[in-house]
């Protein structure tokens, strides 16, 4: 029988970053979000961390971990307007008209009969 994925897995010892940057993870979503180019990433890492990599290290390893759940995708401060509300119902099939937009997805009042 075999074991528990999620047994085995919590037995398992977690491994170190195998990437140079995979402790700068963060530095480096966090500049990307203010804009920063790889090129300037890479500067800013030379800088201040001793760290020389190519802009193509930067933006391959950004590339490779797009989404990690530890790291932050937007700031706080970060606040996009919400995209409009789409009515539910957005089409109207009647036999002799066909598919149409409905009143409401057009905005207008619902005809009166």
């Amino acid at each position: 029988m075999y074991p528990d994925p999620k047994t085995l897995l919590d037995q398992l010892p977690e491994k170190p970053h195998r990437s140079k940057l995979g402790p700068h993870a963060v530095l480096i979503r966090g500049l990307r979000q203010k804009r920063y180019t790889y090129q300037e990433i890479a500067d800013v890492l030379a800088a201040h961390y001793n760290l020389h990599v190519h802009p193509s290290t930067v933006f391959d390893f950004f590339k490779r971990h797009p989404r990690e759940p530890d790291l932050p995708l937007r700031s706080e401060h970060d606040h996009r307007p919400s995209p409009p509300n789409v009515p539910q119902k957005r089409f109207h099939y009647d036999p002799e008209e066909g598919l149409t937009l409905s009143d409401e997805a057009l905005n207008l009042k619902p005809k009166k009969d």
